[in-house]
């Protein structure tokens, strides 16, 4: 509100900034620097804002393309908004006098040097770089010339994207009212600030006495009349907002839990750098899971419990397909732990303490004298009682008290399923007997975390789906590829050939085996596909590393509308 104008905020919001405080933030300290913005954006949310906001003038380039200097110069003369995208660590040292805004004046003009070119310099020209790296490292030398802006997806801004995606599905005319709201809003507050503007200037400017002059008197009046239909407009729109926002509010749970499972999802890359997975991709789901769930009729807490139900189910099936066999498990568990956060069900200190095993600095009690019991177990114990709510105050006197059938269950070939002493396991939550488990017979905690995902969840987040490639065939498009990560020895083709007889591509599909000199080839045989509606299989990937930049482009720049 100190720096920004609320007609100007609403604009940007129109041309896809996303709606949370962050990314507002970060669009004002842009739109009010000196320096050029570098927008840390994996999601490629601020690309997409930017390309809205300046239009057709806007000239969009990137580092490995070879002309990108010679389109930069035209920009830079001529004064067109110039986009830098997918920007490595290192930046080409050319840009540097243009990061620094080296400009120098010769007579008249003023003037920039782009490498050895010396160019006319346009004071209209913009420069945005954006970076979909997630965490870059830039130097410092590129930090101070430029203005370092993080445009990572906020929970809030995602939230307010997946409740506009469900309710544009689930009540189309909501959304298409509160769309036109948005827009009919932000051009009357433009008109009332612009009356207001110009009354100013005539006030600044009038001189003598200015009940003499006419022409601000009549501005006034004219001003006064439509400044009035312009509130009543804005009034009756703030009612219609206030209808549309309680529409909306119904689906606000469906949309909060989609939100935090994108981030579960975002931070699997931790786990292996390979588990990246786009906003939009993420996206896709969502709106398969619209699609896909069921519709029961005039029921709207059945229909959203069954949205949320579907997309959880879509969501771990999509993932486990690129997961390894061993991080399946933990996917369920992650899923499991963000739903009972979502749903204030999650025990932050029970869930931390199930995590990293106990052990680590507890008040350890005088221990019982039993062989069985290892001095590790008996300080996990001691440190459920530090806990000191539910079930466990007093837990390691009453322990101790029943040493003979703790030790029944420690010896028992299935102590999940075995007797506890007293009522305690009936008692207690799923992940409360995990964490007893955990203390007493460590080896079966797996089978305690797989009890609290069946409870929460349900068993079928236990059993990954086998990878059907004709299902997953049957959920792509024609304009995201499949990947195959194959381990040594492992070939899809038999599979692929399979399916393309069965879908009558086996004749016209094009293998191209990648290699030195093979990337104009793969680029003909996408060519020949996008037209033809033609498969394209390329192989070996991993041996034409400096093709997969272009590779890249081709595939972002892939039209819906004109790939057959």
């Amino acid at each position: 509100s100190v720096i920004g104008e609320d007609v100007t905020i609403r604009q940007w919001v129109i041309d896809k900034l996303p709606n949370d405080q962050v990314s507002i933030d970060n669009a004002l300290i842009l739109s009010n620097s000196r320096r050029w913005p570098l927008m840390i954006d994996p999601q490629v949310q601020a690309n997409k804002w930017i390309r809205n906001s300046k239009g057709d003038s806007l000239m969009v380039l990137r580092l490995s393309q070879g002309n990108y200097a010679r389109k930069l110069e035209v920009g830079i003369s001529q004064g067109f908004p110039v986009l830098i995208e997918n920007v490595p660590e290192v930046l080409d040292p050319l840009l540097e006098p243009l990061l620094q805004k080296a400009k120098f004046k010769v007579g008249n003009i003023m003037m920039i040097r782009l490498g050895d070119s010396t160019v006319e310099y346009n004071e209209n020209f913009r420069l945005y770089i954006t970076t979909k790296l997630p965490n870059p490292h830039y130097s410092p030398e590129i930090c101070v010339q430029v203005t370092l802006l993080n445009f990572m997806v906020t929970p809030d801004g995602l939230q307010d994207q997946m409740l506009g995606l469900v309710v544009a599905k689930e009540e189309p005319e909501v959304e298409k009212k509160r769309q036109n709201l948005i827009v009919e809003s932000a051009e009357s507050k433009a008109q009332l600030k612009e009356i207001e503007d110009k009354i100013l200037e005539l006030l600044s400017n009038s001189k003598g006495n200015i009940l003499d002059d006419e022409e601000l008197i009549n501005t006034l009046a004219n001003s006064k009349v439509t400044s009035t239909r312009i509130e009543e407009r804005v009034k009756e729109q703030e009612k219609t907002q206030a209808l549309v926002q309680d529409t909306r509010e119904t689906y606000v749970p469906v949309s909060v839990r989609g939100s935090a499972m994108f981030f579960v999802i975002a931070d699997l890359c931790k786990v292996e750098p390979m588990y990246q997975y786009s906003l939009e991709w993420f996206v896709d789901i969502f709106l398969l899971a619209i699609k896909t769930a069921e519709k029961p009729e005039r029921n709207l807490q059945l229909r959203l419990a069954a949205l949320q139900s579907q997309f959880m189910k879509l969501l771990y099936e999509k993932v486990c397909d690129s997961l390894f066999a061993k991080d399946k498990l933990m996917l369920s568990m992650l899923l499991c732990f963000k739903t009972q956060e979502v749903d204030n069900e999650l025990n932050q200190e029970e869930k931390s303490l199930l995590l990293v095993g106990g052990t680590s600095g507890a008040e350890v009690r005088p221990r019982p004298h039993a062989e069985w019991l290892s001095d590790v177990s008996w300080a996990r114990i001691s440190e459920l009682e530090d806990l000191g709510t539910g079930p466990w105050p007093g837990f390691s006197e009453s322990f101790k008290e029943h040493i003979d059938e703790w030790k029944a269950v420690f010896d028992s070939d299935d102590p999940v399923s075995a007797p506890w002493p007293g009522d305690l396991k009936e008692a207690m939550t799923p992940m409360q007997r995990a964490l007893v488990l955990l203390a007493v017979r460590a080896d079966s905690t797996v089978q305690g975390i797989q009890n609290i995902i069946a409870e929460k969840l349900g068993a079928e987040f236990l059993e990954p789906p086998p990878f059907n490639l004709e299902k997953v065939y049957g959920d792509s498009n024609n304009i995201t590829p499949l990947i195959f990560v194959l381990s040594s020895g492992a070939d899809p083709m038999a599979e692929l050939n399979k399916l393309a007889m069965k879908n009558n591509m086996y004749e016209t599909k094009a293998a191209v085996s990648l290699g030195q000199g093979q990337g104009p080839k793969a680029e003909a045989a996408i060519a020949g596909g996008k037209e033809a509606g033609n498969w394209v299989i390329l192989q070996n990937c991993h041996l034409a590393t400096s093709f997969m930049p272009t590779l890249e482009k081709l595939v972002e720049e892939l039209d819906p509308e004109t790939v057959a």
